[in-house]
C-alpha cells in the first residue's frame, strides 16, 4: 500500500477524507507543510479560534498531529502533521479493525 501512496497522494487524501472533515483536512494540509500555533492556523484557515481548537483536538486525537510546547511570553503550542505515510497506517490500522468486528459480529 506504501507504494501506492506514494505514486498516488492524491487518492489517499481521499480515503482520509472518510475520516476527518473538509476543514480538518484542510488544516492537516496546511501543517503538513510546516508547524504553526493556533493564531498562525486562523491566519491561513480564515475561521474562528474556537472552531480551529475543536478541528485541531479531532486530528490530535485521531494522531494525525503532533505538537510541541513553545516558550515565548507565555507557554503555546506548536502543532505538525505526521506524514502521510504515517497517517496512511493509522488508518489502516483502524480499517483493519472495523473489519475484524465486522466479520466477529457476522460469525
Amino acid at each position: 500500500m506504501g507504494k501506492a501512496l506514494k505514486e498516488n497522494p492524491a487518492e489517499a487524501l481521499d480515503i482520509f477524507l472518510k475520516f476527518i472533515n473538509f476543514k480538518e483536512m484542510k488544516i492537516y494540509k496546511l501543517l503538513l507543510k510546516k508547524s504553526l500555533t493556533i493564531n498562525q492556523i486562523k491566519e491561513h484557515i480564515k475561521v474562528s479560534e474556537r472552531t480551529i481548537r475543536k478541528h485541531i483536538k479531532n486530528l490530535y486525537e485521531k494522531c494525525f498531529i503532533k505538537r510541541r510546547v513553545e516558550k515565548g511570553k507565555r507557554l503555546r503550542y506548536r502543532y505538525k502533521a505526521i506524514s502521510l505515510i504515517d497517517t496512511w497506517k493509522i488508518i489502516e490500522e483502524k480499517i483493519r479493525k472495523m473489519i475484524y468486528e465486522i466479520s466477529s459480529y457476522c460469525d
